[in-house]
């Protein structure tokens, strides 16, 4: 491309050329100018790219820099998740020990066991009552044991996230075992109200099988009841123990999908500064082309300016 004094030139080459005159003064002339426009074009082009290529080294460190760090929040969120797979199975195993101490099913067998163990209906009545108090000192052994064992899996949770968090920064905290004391307290009132109605003092009553159905299925709904209670609350804790690894997990994997969608980002701009790069390395041969192509048609003007003359043809900017 051509600036408005290589235009004019041209025109006085053409007009020249029409009249017959000597071209040799307007052709260097034209030349000269070319080569100072081909220098002008050069410089601009040079410092355009040399602008770009600086943006795309430092677009390309930024990019590798946070390709690297992706990749080690990546790799250190997978060990994370490792660690808590294996905290999860311990506590999986010590929560299902934890619990089928106290499922409902235990209650419903520790009372076939005192029906068993209390002999027919004739002798029932007189066995009872060491027989329940056979059941209440099992009842109450179960939750002394769940009791510990809530204490244990606290233990465990308390150290599995210590480690986690001083690994891996993530501030992990274990919620405390729900008391068990108040339902020890229970199960002792209930205990005590049902010795006496099982006690020789009522044995007029219990050889009738009806109140000894009654008493029993009575018992057995208040049991169950006080059970299943449990059950339900300490299942509450257990699955609340996980709640805050899930989390710090959740906003561990957000940020780390912010991240990668930012790699995303420079990657896209990196492409497209290189692309710009590669338009304007094609730019500057397309003019190199250009310029020494008019360079040598002048040249030749020049040399010879009688006879059949080369048609220029250069762009006019």
């Amino acid at each position: 491309m051509v600036d408005e004094g290589c235009a004019e030139l041209i025109e006085l080459l053409r007009s020249r050329r029409l009249a017959g005159q000597s071209l040799h003064a307007p052709a260097r002339a034209l030349a000269q100018r070319l080569a100072l426009l081909q220098g002008e074009r050069r410089a601009q082009l040079d410092a355009q790219l040399a602008e770009l290529r600086g943006l795309h080294e430092r677009s390309s460190a930024r990019l590798q820099a946070l390709q690297q760090r992706v990749n080690h929040e990546a790799v250190r969120l997978q060990d994370c998740c490792a660690q808590l797979d294996v905290l999860r199975a311990v506590h999986a195993r010590m929560a299902q020990e934890l619990l089928a101490g106290l499922h409902v099913q235990t209650v419903h067998t520790e009372l076939r066991r005192m029906r068993e163990e209390s002999g027919n209906a004739w002798q029932r009545p007189a066995r009872l009552g060491r027989c329940f108090a056979a059941l209440s000192d099992r009842l109450h052994l179960r939750l002394a044991l769940a009791q510990r064992r809530c204490e244990e899996i606290h233990s465990v949770m308390v150290a599995g996230y210590a480690q986690i968090s001083a690994a891996y920064g993530l501030p992990l905290a274990a919620e405390a075992a729900p008391p068990m004391q108040p339902v020890i307290d229970e199960l002792t009132v209930l205990s005590g109200a049902y010795a006496r109605h099982m006690g020789l003092s009522n044995l007029l009553r219990l050889v009738r099988p009806g109140f000894q159905t009654r008493l029993l299925r009575q018992l057995q709904s208040r049991l169950v009841r006080l059970f299943h209670g449990a059950t339900t609350e300490l299942e509450q804790w257990s699955h609340a123990l996980w709640t805050p690894a899930q989390l710090q997990l959740e906003q561990s994997r957000d940020r780390l999908q912010h991240r990668h969608d930012a790699v995303q980002r420079v990657h896209l701009a990196a492409e497209e500064l290189q692309q710009r790069i590669g338009e304007l390395e094609a730019q500057e041969l397309l003019e190199r082309e250009s310029f020494g192509h008019a360079q040598r048609l002048l040249a030749r003007l020049e040399g010879d300016d009688r006879g059949d003359r080369p048609q220029l043809q250069v762009r006019v900017a």
